[in-house]
């Protein structure tokens, strides 16, 4: 207990000296959580990488980290809460009421770890981590697309919705399949600009049935294989 506190001391001049910018945090003890966030995000592929061997010692290793950031969070006093951890529980409960509150978070890897450190409900858990991805997913695809014409927005769409003949297949198709390093090409393959918008409006009333066309699926796949932007997680990690 007296190295635990004797670190906690010494933590906000240890980040001083590491993170150059970690005054931006109101607290620095806040740093730690996108840095278990990134541990998190990466544990998937990095249990892939090294086998059954080492999935063991990768759960030890997140079990022992939450437990660690649970205890800093739980000792460290807060000016609005009792501690810290019940500040962060109360900043979860506001995003879970209103998960548009996370288009203001720059760190989406934080948020991430904070959801494993509430005692909440399972289903309020899976609510926010899902506001969580698809914020994420959103950023990705806003990154992608941002300096895209309006021509080709509207064939990404066109491409997503793509026919009412599909299933589910292409979600499992699109996490399985490696990245891919070629451009994206967003246009072409049967698609007619007048007659684009009419057919969007029929699929997309079929939204029980609707897949991605070959040709959209490709796109988004090429859109996922970029790099992420800072503080957000990519579709592997989401």
């Amino acid at each position: 207990q007296a190295h635990f506190h004797r670190v906690r001391h010494a933590l906000p001049s240890v980040f001083r000296r590491l993170v150059p910018n970690v005054t931006k945090y109101d607290r620095p003890e806040k740093a730690l959580l996108a840095v278990f966030g990134h541990s998190l995000a990466t544990a998937r592929s990095a249990r892939s990488a090294r086998g059954a061997a080492s999935r063991s010692q990768l759960s030890w290793s997140l079990l022992h980290k939450v437990r660690a950031l649970h205890a800093l969070m739980s000792t460290t006093t807060s000016s609005t809460h009792g501690n810290l951890l019940a500040e962060l529980s109360a900043e979860c409960e506001s995003l879970l009421a209103d998960p548009s509150g996370l288009r203001h978070t720059k760190d989406l890897f934080a948020v991430a770890a904070m959801v494993l450190l509430l005692n909440w409900p399972s289903e309020n858990l899976v609510r926010l981590s899902r506001a969580v991805a698809h914020e994420a997913l959103q950023r990705n695809l806003a990154e992608a697309m941002g300096k895209r014409s309006e021509i080709e927005r509207l064939w990404l769409g066109w491409a997503l919705i793509g026919t009412g003949s599909g299933g589910d297949n292409w979600i499992e198709e699109l996490l399985s399949t490696h990245p891919i390093s070629t451009p994206m090409v967003l246009g072409g393959h049967g698609y007619n600009p007048l007659t684009a918008a009419s057919e969007m409006k029929v699929h997309g009333a079929e939204t029980f049935t609707v897949a991605p066309r070959a040709s959209g699926l490709v796109a988004l796949r090429a859109i996922f294989s970029r790099t992420s932007p800072v503080g957000v997680p990519s579709l592997n990690d989401c």
